[in-house]
């Protein structure tokens, strides 16, 4: 069960000590000492405005992707730069055995990073999850973030990561998961933490 660690998102110049401290034990916990690829450039200039961000992104994930797609790794496991994942995580996503596994943690909107589809609805319409869902280990989601996301290869050997404007990234990427059949779970006992722009952790 080899896999990558790649820490690609937000465009930042150096991590959090939190971030670097929680990694190093969270590539501890991985079976085979996981390596970790940190990958940030700005192809397309420092982000002043969403689109720009939106691009720079998906240029990173793409690059991972490229990098992961042509070694012998089974699991790519995406951490965004400003959030503190349990050291214990990869274990937990590989008990789920699904497609595509996430953590849960807060934005800075003050929304959950997962989200169901309203039933018997063809438009898109997410909704919150419960706290009948959280009480549960493991829940089905339709909508993700890409703050703590574990994948396995063949999602990416079918699907690339695309700068969408209408949808953002993450949620663009959750909807071809979906249409490609690709089945997307939350693990509810990985709470993340996630850092604002004040330097306060945000907390599920």
């Amino acid at each position: 069960m080899t896999g990558v660690i790649v820490i690609t998102l937000p465009p930042q110049r150096q991590l959090d000590s939190r971030v670097i401290d929680r990694l190093i034990e969270i590539q501890a916990n991985t079976p085979d000492d996981w390596p970790i690829s940190y990958i940030d450039k700005n192809p397309y200039g420092e982000p002043e405005d969403l689109r720009t961000k939106i691009k720079n992104i998906v240029y990173n994930l793409n690059t991972a992707r490229k990098y992961f797609l042509e070694s012998n790794f089974q699991y790519f496991l995406s951490i965004e730069s400003d959030v503190i994942v349990p050291s214990f995580a990869v274990k937990e996503f590989i008990k789920a055995e699904s497609d595509i596994t996430v953590g849960i943690y807060r934005l800075h909107s003050g929304n959950l990073s997962c989200l169901k589809q309203e039933k018997n609805m063809d438009e898109i319409h997410p909704i919150p999850l419960t706290r009948k869902d959280l009480s549960k280990r493991f829940i089905p989601i339709d909508w993700f973030s890409f703050g703590c996301m574990l994948l396995k290869k063949e999602v990416l050997e079918e699907i690339e990561f695309e700068a969408d404007f209408a949808l953002l990234h993450d949620f663009a990427f959750s909807k071809r998961c979906k249409e490609r059949g690709f089945k997307a779970i939350c693990c509810t006992k990985v709470k993340c933490g996630h850092i604002s722009p004040s330097g306060k952790i945000l907390e599920v």
